[in-house]
């Protein structure tokens, strides 16, 4: 999205549920704004929100991280099986959504290889871009 011209900010937004953090090294939000680095995305642009633990705390507290910049319209980036619930989280505290789906692909153990598809206007449908990490 930020290569793309479409963001001047990118968001990466989650912690680590506390029942399952001792299996994790890095929090989701880590992970995120590590692979947002990798496709050149600087560290500049990257806002960090790691403390939440669900939808709502993500949608809550990256409300009140971009509250300073003005921002009201954004562009959410999950994955389909999340695309819904998201949607309608962030929109219930007050953001214009524009929705992109986050395709998932395992390509080993420990790693996942990401693209974006292009704007939903329905959750079922994607085409995918060539913005991948691997």
């Amino acid at each position: 999205m930020y290569r793309a011209g479409k963001a001047r900010l990118i968001v990466v937004s989650g912690g680590d549920n506390p029942l399952l953090a001792k299996a994790r090294t890095e929090h989701h939000a880590e992970e995120m704004r590590n692979i947002s680095e990798e496709w050149g995305v600087p560290d500049s642009a990257i806002l960090v929100e790691d403390s939440s633990i669900n939808t709502r705390e993500n949608a809550l507290f990256t409300r009140k991280l971009l509250a300073d910049e003005g921002i009201q319209n954004i562009i959410l980036v999950t994955s389909a099986l999340h695309m819904c619930r998201a949607a309608a989280t962030f929109r219930k505290v007050e953001f214009n959504v524009e929705l992109f789906q986050l395709l998932l692909q395992r390509v080993g153990i420990n790693r996942l290889r990401f693209s974006i598809g292009f704007q939903l206007r329905e959750p079922r449908s994607t085409r995918v871009t060539p913005y991948t990490n691997g």
